[in-house]
């Protein structure tokens, strides 16, 4: 059963709009217990909220509702989400609430959601300003088109691992990773433009703290139960590795049009989650086209029951999309011009009685010894550009401006040569790799991290120097009788003034 977040119409599943206003349904299990949005969150509707002017419920979590909103003076419109009034005095349900502002604002990645202000005020209102986005999520674009193409899954796929990265990397954990929480929208003249949002469950960490051990409390079962982690469904402790789960089953989805698990209830998930294994992809019903072997077998790593057996991080998965497309672009066909048809015999003995009644002996023009031109092969070969992550700028060997930004392809002239490219992302060390120029090629750059400077160490601690006393090499010793030489005066051990012992060891706590 589907709801209509804006009149509270309820709807059959499989109907992705409301028939009465065409807002986009949501799923009634969104919605908290006992609450529905002719009851809640369509109170606040055409009211005012610190600047902005609430128009319309976009949509319902656990946690909070997203509103259109508009700013009263300048006009522009946002989205703006607000916590539920049930959690509003809950001083963990505030302090989860704005978790998500400050890990988005933490991170800056151009495929998660940017989150512009947030507002907390005690007793009153808390809620956060988003970018409006324009578009469909995921969930329904698989709804309507069931399993996608290769190259389509190979494009969202990886803008949703170098997001996750970053977030990882970051010192975060999505922790409701989904496809309902993929957002597709058109940028820039390029389609299947990924966000990445509702981050209302992560988990932060400090980023200092190694990943290995990056943990979230015990017994805490936060998430959708179709794209929970084995350990998540249990209420085990939770570290990264429970997002690159969760990402394996949007890859299966993207592959196969459907889940790997179904169930009737929460601990019928959990029990396949925990005991059953995944299907494999190529053996799934109706699939419209073959599966790629190499991406079948990333999807059932991501899938593996043990964390340890999933790839080490969401870094490895993006580099293994990567050299997919890498591998597709090179299997794609190339299209040759075909060669022109001969000319008929009686064509070319009529051309040639034309020439001899010219007076032209055409075959004449050779001179003896020299041999027709061979025709001339491509002036231009195509060089594609990729790295890992993405987005680095690409510079020719002693350039100024860059060529582009990865991932892109540009054409140079054909030579026997071998060119040389630095690739520049910010946070990452630069790479210098070369390629010939001879024929097309493609160029795959993995970036290393750049490490933080050693914090400078603290001086040893040296204990105070003490003023050693010097010996006078001109004072005699003294006779005091026969056979008997009496030494100098020595002070008491005891007392204030012994000098220091020269072969002796300083104790500075002494």
């Amino acid at each position: 059963m589907r709801i209509c977040p804006s009149c509270g119409k309820h709807v059959e599943d499989g109907v992705l709009y409301c028939p009465e206003d065409g807002t986009r349904l949501s799923s009634v299990a969104d919605f908290a217990p006992n609450s529905t949005p002719s009851t809640t969150g369509l109170r606040l509707l055409n009211t005012v909220l610190g600047s902005y002017r609430l128009l319309k419920i976009l949509g319902e979590g656990g946690m909070g509702r997203v509103y259109l909103a508009e700013h009263t003076r300048l006009g522009r419109r946002v989205a703006l989400k607000t916590l539920r009034s049930e959690y509003a005095s809950n001083p963990s349900a505030v302090r989860r609430f704005f978790r998500e502002a400050r890990a988005v604002n933490q991170i800056r990645h151009e495929n998660i959601v940017e989150i512009t202000d947030f507002i907390e005020q005690e007793g009153g209102e808390n809620y956060y300003i988003m970018e409006l986005l324009e578009g469909v999520n995921l969930a329904e674009v698989l709804s309507a088109e069931g399993a996608l193409p290769q190259d389509r899954i190979l494009r969202i796929g990886l803008q949703i691992a170098s997001a996750l990265a970053s977030v990882h990397e970051a010192g975060i954990v999505h922790r409701d990773l989904k496809s309902e929480n993929i957002f597709l929208v058109e940028r820039s003249g390029q389609k299947d433009f990924a966000k990445l949002f509702d981050f209302g469950v992560a988990k932060l960490y400090q980023p200092t703290v190694d990943p290995a051990v990056w943990k979230t409390q015990a017994g805490a079962i936060l998430g959708t139960p179709e794209y929970m982690s084995p350990e998540q469904a249990s209420g085990k402790e939770v570290d990264y590795r429970s997002d690159i789960y969760s990402f394996g089953i949007i890859l299966f989805e993207m592959v196969t049009g459907q889940k790997p698990f179904k169930g009737k209830s929460f601990g019928e998930m959990v029990i396949k989650h925990l005991t059953v294994r995944p299907p494999r992809p190529s053996r799934m019903k109706d699939l419209p086209r073959p599966v790629d072997p190499a991406l079948e077998e990333l999807v059932l790593a991501c899938l593996e029951k043990d964390p340890v057996k999933r790839p080490p991080s969401m870094r490895a998965v993006e580099t293994r999309l990567l050299m997919l497309r890498g591998q597709a672009q090179a299997d794609a066909p190339t299209l040759v011009p075909r060669p022109a048809r001969r000319a008929k015999a009686w064509l070319a003995t009529g051309l040639l009685l034309v020439l001899v009644l010219a007076g032209v002996g055409g075959w004449a023009a050779l001179r003896p010894g020299e041999e027709a031109a061979q025709p001339a092969g491509p002036a231009a070969v195509e060089v594609s550009f990729d790295s890992a992550p993405p987005g680095a700028q690409v510079f020719a060997e002693g350039a100024v401006q860059p060529l582009g930004r990865t991932p892109f392809r540009a054409s140079f002239d054909r030579a026997e040569r071998r060119a040389r490219f630095e690739f520049v992302l910010e946070g990452y060390q630069r790479a210098r790799e070369e390629v010939g120029l001879g024929s097309s090629s493609r160029l795959l750059v993995t970036l290393a991290k750049l490490e933080p400077p050693p914090e400078p160490e603290e001086p040893p601690l040296v204990p105070p120097e003490v003023e050693r006393p010097v010996k006078d090499p001109k004072k005699p010793p003294v006779k005091t009788g026969p056979g008997k030489t009496e030494k100098p005066d020595k002070p008491d051990d005891k007392g204030p003034d012994k000098p220091e012992d020269l072969g002796a060891t300083i104790d500075p706590f002494e």
